[in-house]
Parts: structure tokens; C-alpha cells; sequence
């Protein structure tokens, strides 16, 4: 867990995803925090579906993250009973990630 003070844009998307499963008829918990794993998810989220209520991990990513400390934090919330982590990159990291022909916004994908 990191103790470094969360950007505006990473807080104001924390809570946009929230609020937005939240309508959509999800069970949220915002900052689901595991001590001993050394793991906080910015987002946990339980899907309405079955008997078992499968779980994601949501994670907003507004900061340079490593690859590798990306697969060890989805390996790490696979172990804690997520079916999966859903990885949301902020405008910031978009411009900084993303060349310029790729388009970029909710559904987009390159040609």
C-alpha cells in the first residue's frame, strides 16, 4: 500500500466508477483495503449475478506503474477471490501512453 497522497483526477475517478456501479446496481466499497497482502483496491465491486456474487477489483491508474507491479497487484487480487482487476488509465496517463493517432475515449479502438 502506498502512503503518497492520491492526484484529484485519480480521487474524482475513484468515485465516478463508484457512483456509476452504484446506479447500475452494483455492491461497492470504495479503498477495500488487505493489511496483510500489502494490497488497497481502489474499487471492489460485486456483481449481482449467481450465488457465489463474483467480485472485480477496480484500480484507477493516474501515476506511472511498472508492468511487472501491475501483474503482481492483479495476481495479489486474484488470490484475495477477484475474478479479475479492471485496470482504468486517467486522460494524464492516456496522453502520456497513448501516441497520437490512437483513438482515444470510451469504446475506441484503433481502425
Amino acid at each position: 500500500m502506498s502512503a503518497r497522497a492520491e492526484s484529484v483526477s485519480h480521487l474524482r475517478g475513484k468515485n465516478l466508477l463508484a457512483e456509476k456501479f452504484r446506479r447500475l446496481g452494483y455492491q461497492v466499497q470504495l479503498e477495500e483495503t488487505y493489511r496483510d497482502q500489502g494490497r488497497r483496491v481502489d474499487v471492489a465491486v460485486t456483481l449481482p449475478t449467481g450465488d457465489r456474487r463474483p467480485r472485480v477489483a477496480v484500480e484507477v491508474q493516474d501515476s506511472a506503474l511498472a508492468v511487472e507491479t501491475t501483474k503482481a497487484r492483479t495476481r495479489t487480487d486474484r488470490s484475495l477471490g477477484f475474478i479479475g482487476t479492471m485496470w482504468v488509465f486517467t486522460d494524464k496517463r492516456a496522453r502520456v501512453n497513448l501516441p497520437r493517432e490512437v483513438p482515444r475515449g470510451p469504446y475506441a479502438h484503433p481502425g
